[in-house]
C-alpha cells in the first residue's frame, strides 16, 4: 500500500479532534497501571501508559523509531467502570489506515510513547490515562476532560 503525503494529511484531519495533542496540556501527577488481563500474550510495564499485547508481531519483527512514520489501523474507547465503554473513534470504520511520524507530536503522549514498544505486523491494546492523553480540557465534545481512554492499535507497517 502506498501511502502518499497528500493521503497522510487527509487521514491526519479526519482524527485531529481525537488524536491531537494540544501544546498547553495541563500537566497531572504521574500514575502506573498494571494489570494482568486473560487475553494478555506479552506486556511491557511502561510508566503512565499499559500495553497488552492481543496479537504477536513476527519473531524479529522492526519497532518504529523516533522520526519513522507508522501506519496503523486504530479503535478507540472511553474508559468507564475500568472497562471498554463508548467507542469514539476508529480508522477501521472508515476503511483506511493512520500514517503519522513518532515522537513529534503529532498524536497525544500516551501514543507517541506506547508506539516505540509496538511491532510492526503485532496488534495492542494500550490504555492512557487523561495526563497522557488529552488531560483536563478533553476533545472535540467527543473525549470529556479527565478521560482514561483505550486504544486497539495494529501496526500495519513502518517506514524510515
Amino acid at each position: 500500500m502506498k501511502i502518499t503525503v497528500e493521503r497522510a494529511r487527509r487521514v491526519c484531519c479526519i482524527v485531529v479532534s481525537c488524536l491531537l495533542t494540544a501544546c498547553s496540556a495541563e500537566k497531572q501527577p504521574q500514575t502506573t497501571a498494571s494489570t494482568a488481563r486473560e487475553n494478555t500474550v506479552t506486556q511491557a510495564p511502561l510508566k503512565d501508559i499499559q500495553i497488552t499485547t492481543l496479537k504477536q508481531a513476527p519473531a524479529n519483527a522492526p519497532k518504529p523509531q523516533k522520526g519513522n512514520v507508522v501506519i496503523v489501523h486504530y479503535t478507540g474507547w472511553l474508559q468507564e467502570n475500568g472497562k471498554k465503554g463508548r467507542q469514539f473513534d476508529s480508522s477501521l470504520s472508515r476503511g483506511e489506515p493512520f500514517a503519522f511520524p513518532v515522537g513529534h507530536g503529532m498524536v497525544i503522549k500516551g501514543w507517541d510513547k506506547g508506539l516505540l514498544e509496538m511491532a510492526k505486523g503485532g496488534t495492542y491494546e494500550i490504555v492512557i490515562p487523561a495526563e497522557m492523553g488529552y488531560g483536563s480540557r478533553g476533545a472535540g465534545g467527543v473525549i470529556p476532560p479527565h478521560a482514561t481512554l483505550i486504544f486497539e492499535i495494529q501496526v500495519i507497517d513502518i517506514k524510515a
